[in-house]
């Protein structure tokens, strides 16, 4: 069974609407790694079936074409093993029933549900701290017309833990480790590059 590894990580904290900060605090985010492309599943598929890869490749993009027909002619699609596809949308709100009608809508967007069993398996999954990030410091990556940065990057330094260290563990040893978090119009969500040798968040 997999084991995954959480970072706690200093954020701006926010009220219930989101849009006025109320405070710093530590939050727990799962560490990501690279993202696994089509390629990387094809190849994984081929070594685990033995199908010739140009099959792999012919359903693949079969079963993706297939997913967003029936997805944008308003089914949900049901993936073995995986879980179900949907569409949700999100729109404003009337108490008039003049005034009801697509001129509410304000965004369409693709979920998944996941099955039984997955929700099972991940019950099963073992969890790891990896250590605990401060933010000690920002820099700008991007900047519009007007010189306002519009996309900036968070450098966090890693104060506390490692990779043996578990979830329960209350080893307080500093590390001098440090890694840098993108971000976008300065907050603090978002992940940095895997391939730049930090992780996502």
């Amino acid at each position: 069974m997999g084991k995954i590894k959480l970072k706690a990580q200093e954020q701006n904290m926010f009220n219930l609407g989101g849009k006025q900060m109320t405070s710093k605090g530590y939050i727990l985010r799962p560490v990501r790694y690279n993202t696994m492309r089509s390629k990387d599943v094809v190849e994984q598929c081929v070594k685990s079936s033995m199908v010739p890869k140009a099959y792999v490749n012919a359903t693949m993009t079969a079963l993706s074409d297939c997913i967003i027909n029936y997805l944008f002619n308003g089914h949900s699609v049901e993936f073995p093993n995986l879980g179900i596809f949907y569409l949700t949308c999100e729109s404003t709100s009337t108490t008039e029933s003049e005034e009801a009608g697509l001129q509410q809508l304000a965004d369409f967007r693709i979920r998944f549900r996941p099955c039984k069993e997955l929700k099972t398996e991940l019950e099963k999954v073992e969890y790891e701290l990896d250590g605990v990030y401060e933010v000690i410091g920002e820099r700008v990556l991007e900047r519009d017309a007007d010189g306002k940065p519009i996309r900036t990057e968070k450098i966090y330094s890693k104060v506390r833990g490692g990779e043996d260290d578990l979830l329960t563990d209350d080893d307080t040893d500093p590390d001098g480790g440090s890694t840098t978090e993108p971000d976008s119009g300065g907050n603090s969500g978002g992940g940095n590059n895997p391939d730049s040798g930090g992780f996502e968040g």
